[in-house]
């Protein structure tokens, strides 16, 4: 068993079965809960009651210092409760939206085939409004960040149904609206696993990205949708999108052309793609990149993001050289980013 002398960030789990105290007691829960990516948290499995220890080991340091190493053991069992809550608050985002029955269609208990599409169908329809999707997307992983601390003990069974059912809901939706910030990231790989056997289960392959309008797969994705509002919502979708992406390219080219004498740039190549968690980019080669969705903010806005990118021309990083930029342009550009921060989430068709 190694407990110290070593450098491991990914290290989550320690099993205890000797007896250890005073520094090498600490050192050991030090190492376990060292930070590395996609890991919140580290473990003890103790088998032999080292809990007592704890309090003699942390008398080497002052009163104030005990209670917040004290503070941040806590036995797994106190998840419990929070992990009913959060599986309560996901229940009832949907019933407060209309969906009353989405417990049965989560849990499995409906036998009938065609009221559960028709749970499902209702639960995809109210998430057109970007807000709510982004608000289901919060509590589901809340939901699972708790179900991964808990598993695999017998009390997390009730709710392994429920998270591979919420796991093939959101990406039903993410299907619909092709909205590719929905995710499971960050979830936990224990949860990730159960939702991506589900959906493989289901026919459904998670890596693979919503089908495109002018793909040869679109037409026959479209008519595994049963309902024909499904249908009618991809086929719209993706014409908005087509069309943006189509007439963008020519809006973005004149005010790019307003812009980059007055900050003695050129830009290599300009694109309009879907980009998936920003406005647009600007690469170390000179191009430039704007997400269709752009298209769709007001001409002051779009001006601001334009200038934005011409001025990573300039400076790769947002440093005060790079604001000054900006502001020799556009002295109001605080207040456009901000209508930006507070009114981009709304930018969707």
């Amino acid at each position: 068993m190694l407990l110290t002398g070593f450098d491991a960030p990914i290290e989550q789990v320690m099993y205890i079965d000797k007896k250890i105290k005073d520094h090498n007691l600490l050192q050991t829960i030090a190492r376990v809960n060292r930070v590395a990516k996609n890991k919140s948290r580290g473990y003890i499995v103790d088998y032999i009651g080292l809990a007592n220890h704890l309090k003699d080991a942390l008398s080497i340091y002052g009163a104030d210092d005990q209670k917040d190493i004290q503070d941040s053991l806590k036995d797994i069992t106190v998840e419990l409760p929070v992990l009913e809550n959060r599986y309560q608050r996901l229940l009832n985002l949907f019933r407060e939206n209309g969906v009353g029955d989405i417990q049965d269609f989560v849990e499995q208990t409906n036998a009938d085939a065609n009221k559960s599409h028709q749970i499902l169908e209702a639960s995809i329809e109210i998430m057109e409004d970007i807000k709510l999707r982004a608000t289901f997307e919060v509590y589901f992983k809340n939901f699972m960040q708790s179900l991964d601390i808990i598993l695999p003990k017998s009390s997390a069974i009730p709710y392994k149904i429920p998270v591979k059912r919420f796991g093939y809901i959101l990406i039903k939706i993410k299907e619909r609206y092709k909205d590719e910030t929905l995710n499971i990231s960050g979830s936990g790989e224990k949860v990730k696993k159960l939702i991506n056997d589900h959906l493989i289960s289901l026919g459904i392959n998670p890596k693979i990205p919503p089908v495109e309008l002018l793909s040869d797969r679109f037409i026959a994705e479209v008519e595994k949708n049963k309902s024909h509002k499904a249908k009618a919502s991809e086929m719209a979708h993706d014409a908005f999108k087509a069309f943006y992406k189509e007439k963008g390219k020519n809006k973005i080219t004149k005010r790019i052309n307003l812009y980059k004498g007055r900050l003695g740039v050129n830009p290599n190549s300009v694109r309009i793609i879907e980009l998936k968690n920003r406005w647009a980019s600007c690469s170390h080669k000179g191009n430039l990149n704007f997400h269709w969705k752009v298209m769709m903010t007001p001409m002051k806005i779009l001006d601001y993001i334009v200038v934005h990118e011409l001025a990573h021309l300039l400076h790769a990083n947002h440093t005060i050289a790079f604001w000054n930029e900006i502001d020799k342009l556009l002295p109001d550009y605080k207040e456009r980013k901000l209508w930006l921060k507070v009114n981009g989430a709304g930018m969707d068709i």
